[in-house]
């Protein structure tokens, strides 16, 4: 009975307290925020030479373009958060 109440709190501090979700969240935005950049890249003005290639995937990917845009324009630098995430020289 004892672990009965041990796995239950386990449980509840987990689903309740634990933030562990919200950072792979986090590292998968930060993935598809990358990708996207890579498959969106002649539009920012990058030159791409996969481009070709590239564009094939934007049919899928149109569906995302404004949640994309949504947490572009919340950063204040996107290559200041990739060298926090990485970390400076």
């Amino acid at each position: 009975m004892n672990k009965f109440f041990e796995n239950l709190k386990l449980f509840f501090k987990g689903a309740l307290v634990d933030t562990s979700h919200e950072v792979i969240e986090a590292a998968a935005n930060m993935a598809q925020d990358n990708f996207m950049i890579v498959i969106f890249s002649d539009f920012l003005g990058i030159p791409n030479p996969l481009s070709y290639y590239t564009i094939e995937l934007l049919p899928y990917f149109a569906d995302k373009l404004p949640g994309w845009e949504m947490r572009m324009s919340d950063k204040k630098s996107i290559l200041a958060k990739a060298m926090g995430e990485i970390g400076e020289p």
